[in-house]
């Protein structure tokens, strides 16, 4: 990742070049399972607790011997067991079909990806138990936990390289370090303040049925 910052006339213009590990032959065909799982976590995330409120079992499921802690994390494990075979079939196919270089260059991107899975995983919980539609809850859980850190971690580099230098290959701090610094720790956030929202919401009731 290279970003350049040109001045002219009192303004800046912004370059940004970005080598992504699915520019081309096996590494793109290996990028695309993780963006289609992804949203997949997303999807199952978002409609979750949807279908408790909608037939009325909601009400049962807090009553029951388990406590709001034991429901959240149960859903969260029932979630992503389901695509534990499918993530560990991709991760074979990353570090034995590309070459070790490759595999040395693109390492950051498979913590960005686990890390974007259970952050989608944490906020489709909450956004769940919101009066949303499903599509609107979907949407919004992509939106909370990949697009504003992502965005995010663009910005930090933008003010890092006003700010600090324009120069990443000499800088001290190599941008997709930098980048998926900012990125893992902002749905880090995400996810602690989705938990925290989730666990009150139910143990005060603050939900509506559909």
């Amino acid at each position: 990742m290279r970003l350049e910052l040109v001045p002219g006339n009192g303004f800046y213009s912004c370059s940004v070049a970005t080598t992504f590990p699915w520019s081309g032959g096996v590494d793109g065909w290996l990028a695309l399972p993780i963006f289609f799982m992804i949203g997949a976590i997303a999807f199952s995330a978002s409609g979750s607790f949807a279908r408790e409120r909608q037939n009325g079992a909601m009400e049962l499921l807090l009553v029951s011997p388990l406590d709001v802690d034991q429901i959240i994390w149960g859903r969260f494990r029932g979630i992503i067991g389901q695509f534990v075979p499918a993530a560990g079939v991709w991760l074979l196919m990353f570090f034995f079909l590309i070459d070790a270089q490759s595999v040395a260059n693109n390492a950051w991107w498979v913590f960005a990806f686990a890390s974007s899975a259970l952050t989608c995983a944490f906020v489709g919980l909450y956004f769940s138990i919101r009066r949303l539609r499903f599509i609107a809850a979907w949407g919004l859980t992509l939106a909370v936990g990949i697009v504003a850190p992502l965005l995010l971690s663009v910005f930090a580099l933008f003010l890092y390289a006003v700010f600090v230098t324009t120069n990443f290959e000499s800088a001290s701090i190599q941008p997709q370090n930098l980048f998926s610094i900012i990125y893992i720790a902002t749905q880090v956030a995400l996810s602690r303040i989705s938990i925290h929202s989730l666990r009150w919401d139910l143990t005060q009731r603050n939900f509506r049925f559909i």
